[in-house]
């Protein structure tokens, strides 16, 4: 006994198919009302029907499917039913054949609804509701001679279901695609898959379900084991107005590390008076800026990731500023503040614009949400999530840069202060020493900007940029013998840290240039003249010295290693010290009454 399953919300059209099917014996019939349009949009209301009515269907030989499921005209939603139908995964009625009727010519269908390809694929079926056309199919069907769809994925791979066309469903589309197969790909529970909102919110819509039967290898069940956590260590902060659908669970799960219980993660939330979490979209667009501004202004946070588009004004399909983006204009304000801010860009747009405006304003590592239409693979996706884990360590390694800057910006405003030289020189040399303050600022800004680089060399170069910046002020204080120039102010006596100080000249000497050394170079030394603007300026200061006297130390081993191999590397530890060495120097002779 072959079964037919006729589907439509109009009574008169089941109780005519039922009334012609009474001539065949060997047929019997199931008929099933669509849930109203008042139930929920098309793609839920599908998904229902499916699993609440057909699915409770035990045999079915032939879908017969009005083609206009709301009762409107130019509407065909049936089309989609059918979709729903033939992309399911795994379920016994989805090669079934599908016959649409209704009173719609072909010509019609192909100029309105997109989704008219499956008219052409195998197994599915085009009749008006005629009485002699639906008693052949019936005829066909007893006989047995009706052929029925493809799998899934052949199916899925002749036609083509677009995109959603608005702009926020879209975004949201694309959103619960990636932290899906991200957590797929990181290794995440079946459970703890479906448990993630995102997983439940897209198994309803069509598109989702076209892309997963083009793409088996995406399903939840083709899970490839785990990848490496971050293993970088700090405090991250998650902007993202999709958080609460799995993104704040996926981070989670990126700095799970067993090894590493020194990196945490917070998102940020917007919340009432009461304390409750309150959604994104709730605040304007001034107010989300301002307020996620003010906390990463806390400066307790090592690493920034946020999203660019996070209220409704970023997803006008007018839009064609990115600097107008949210997420932008809060970078740019904290870049404004803070250079060395680490921050990742975190978008699903692929859009050139959208980069070039992030590299404007200092931002160079984004990670980029999976767009469904084009990073449908496992290995593009999983790819991609180590490299952006890669990104996430390598800015955690860089985290140092938001102390580092603001010592930089206080020493270059303190060296480039108007006057600064006419308080210790007379005019005739003023000029010239106008320059080389200038130009100590200048190199101490360069030092920081190669660190932001993705130079490999960029630690050893800030290194050569920072001691030239104390050879400049080496340069201001000192002749090329050594001797101190300034007019305006009396050298000093200094008292010595070692028993081989010059005590005729009472300058500062380090042991490793003997007092006893016959041309005296140790005086004309860089690294005897930095311990003299330390006692002049920063009151004879111990641990500045200390600096000092490593500075000059890894400095020689940088420019002369015995050999390449052995040339030392640089730590942003290192480096902070030596940015606090200039500013404190700079600073002091700001300050010298």
């Amino acid at each position: 006994m072959k079964n037919i399953v006729f589907v439509s919300l109009d009574d008169i059209a089941l109780d005519f198919l039922e009334s012609l099917l009474s001539d065949f014996s060997e047929i019997s019939s199931t008929a099933l009302k669509f849930p109203k349009p008042e139930d929920g949009d098309i793609d839920s209301r599908c998904c229902a029907f499916i699993e609440d009515d057909l699915a409770t269907t035990t045999k079915v030989d032939a879908l017969f499917i009005d083609i206009s499921l709301s009762g409107t005209i130019l509407d065909f939603s049936g089309i989609r039913l059918a979709y729903h139908v033939r992309l399911l995964l795994d379920n016994q009625f989805s090669k079934a054949p599908i016959i649409l009727f209704g009173e719609t010519d072909l010509s019609i269908i192909t100029q309105f609804d997109p989704l008219y390809p499956i008219i052409f694929t195998q197994g599915t079926y085009l009749h008006n509701l005629e009485q002699k056309e639906i008693r052949l199919v019936f005829e066909r069907i007893q006989e047995g001679k009706l052929k029925g769809g493809k799998s899934p994925h052949d199916f899925a791979s002749q036609v083509a279901v677009p995109r959603p066309s608005n702009h926020l469903t879209h975004h949201s589309t694309a959103n619960e695609w990636s932290i899906v197969q991200w957590a797929i790909q990181l290794g995440m529970t079946k459970d703890a898959i479906q448990a993630l909102p995102a997983y439940q919110s897209i198994q309803s819509e069509l598109f989702y379900k076209y892309l997963s039967a083009l793409n088996p290898s995406l399903g939840i069940e083709s899970n490839q084991g785990s990848i490496t956590p971050i293993s970088g260590e700090g405090r991250i902060l998650l902007i993202d107005d999709e958080y609460p659908k799995g993104w704040k669970a996926i981070f989670e799960k990126l700095v799970q590390n067993e090894s590493n219980s020194t990196i945490s993660l917070e998102v940020m939330e917007f919340k009432a008076d009461n304390g409750s979490v309150i959604e994104f979209k709730t605040q304007g667009q001034e107010d989300i800026i301002y307020t996620c501004c003010k906390k990463i202004n806390t400066g307790i946070y090592d690493l920034v990731i946020i999203d660019l588009r996070l209220c409704d004004s970023d997803f006008e399909s007018t839009l064609d500023d990115p600097s107008t983006l949210t997420g932008i204009q809060i970078i740019k304000k904290i870049k404004e503040l803070d250079k060395g801010q680490q921050i990742i860009a975190f978008t699903a747009s692929n859009k050139i614009w959208n980069f070039s405006k992030l590299k404007e304003v200092g931002v160079t590592n984004y990670i980029h949400k999976h767009s469904p239409e084009i990073d449908n693979t496992a290995s593009v996706i999983r790819e991609d999530i180590e490299k952006a884990i890669m990104q996430i360590d390598l800015c955690l390694e860089k985290k140092l840069l938001k102390v580092i800057f603001p010592l930089m910006v206080v020493g270059k405003r303190a060296l480039e202060s108007t006057g600064l030289a006419l308080r210790f020189f007379d005019a005739s040399v003023e000029e010239e020493k106008r320059e080389l303050f200038s130009a100590a600022g200048a190199t101490i800004e360069a030092a920081f900007e190669i660190l932001l680089s993705d130079n490999l060399e960029r630690n050893r170069l800030s290194l050569l940029l920072v001691h030239k910046t104390l050879e400049y002020l080496a340069d201001i204080f000192f002749d090329k013998d050594g001797d101190w120039v300034p007019l305006t102010i009396t050298f000093p006596a200094v008292e010595s840290r070692s028993s081989q100080a010059d005590p005729a000249t009472n300058f500062y000497v380090f042991s490793a240039f003997p007092h006893n050394r016959p041309d005296k170079g140790w005086k004309s030394s860089i690294r005897n003249k930095a311990a003299n603007l330390i006692a002049v300026f920063c009151n004879k200061n111990q641990g500045l010295l200390s600096i000092a006297e490593l500075f000059s130390d890894q400095r020689k081993n940088v420019i002369h290693p015995r050999k390449s191999e052995d040339i030392p590397p640089v730590t942003l530890q290192e480096l902070q010290s030596y940015f606090h060495l200039i500013h404190e120097i700079a600073k002091g002779i700001q300050s010298h009454p």
